[in-house]
């Protein structure tokens, strides 16, 4: 016998909300991969919020290490996802105050000079518009949909 309607939907609203965790937990978690790192600061202070919220740059970094440190990363926590209208929207930002300049979205950063963490220059919005975020979203969908018995 067919599912009733009510129950499709209600597994489409579950199916939902955990491809949007799933999502945001596979897109920090590259974020942090693929970030620049010398001592630590910039990768490990991503964050991810519930809803459409700011993420304000108020960690300032400490003195810069002479010598890049081998990679050591937390990984960020992800929330439960929350509602918002019709979608389980979250917030994905970095903390540090030179958020900026490590994203490259602003001129100063001297990536050649970190080579044994060396990440190219545009490497954040190489990440953003290269398709890296919707293929995150799209494995996250077809995992959570699937996990339901959607297929």
């Amino acid at each position: 016998m067919a599912k009733p309607f009510k129950d499709i939907f209600r597994d489409v609203l579950l199916a939902g909300a955990e491809a949007s965790r799933l999502s945001a937990t596979q897109l920090v978690r590259e974020l942090q991969d693929a970030s620049p790192y010398w001592d630590g600061y910039f990768a490990n202070e991503w964050v991810v919020r519930q809803g459409a919220v700011d993420v304000p740059a108020v960690i300032k970094g400490a003195e810069p290490s002479p010598e890049p440190q081998a990679r050591d990363i937390t990984y960020a926590t992800v929330p439960e996802p929350k509602r918002e209208g019709n979608a389980f929207v979250y917030t994905i930002g970095n903390q540090m105050e030179y958020r900026a300049t490590a994203m490259d979205l602003v001129p100063g950063r001297n990536a050649e000079g970190n080579k044994r963490n060396y990440v190219p220059k545009g490497w954040f919005e190489t990440y953003n518009q290269g398709g890296e975020q919707l293929r995150v979203m799209q494995q996250a969908t077809n995992r959570a949909f699937r996990a339901l018995g959607f297929r």
